[in-house]
């Protein structure tokens, strides 16, 4: 089955007999731990699936306003250090905004959308 660019490498597609189960793992691993003491959510993954993409977006939204406001909020430490601050918020806002895309396509297949191969 067909899975669109971001899916992630670990999860099967929808429509295999594991999806769920291994999206719910992948939810519950972007979380905060104590997400996985509530059954309701392992019960029904779109629930997990919601609250995962707030907190990637949230946490995306944080690292960029971090980056926004190193340079000005770090006047004092060495630039060099700074700079390599600015280096980790880059590689962390790509590796969230792949985990966002992630997050929302196999919400959207939780949903029962079916994605098609483009032409």
């Amino acid at each position: 089955m067909y899975v669109p660019t971001g899916w992630p490498a670990q999860v099967p597609p929808p429509g295999d007999a594991d999806f769920e189960r291994v999206a719910t793992n992948w939810f519950l691993d972007h979380c905060p731990p104590e997400f996985r003491d509530y059954a309701l959510l392992r019960r029904h993954p779109q629930l997990l699936a919601r609250l995962a993409r707030e907190q990637l977006q949230a946490a995306l939204e944080g690292c960029r306003a971090g980056y926004r406001t190193a340079r000005a909020d770090l006047r004092r430490v060495d630039s060099a250090v700074v700079d390599e601050l600015l280096g980790v918020y880059e590689r962390e806002g790509r590796r969230l905004t792949a985990a966002v895309r992630a997050a929302e396509l196999m919400d959207q297949a939780l949903a029962g959308k079916r994605f098609t191969r483009p032409l």
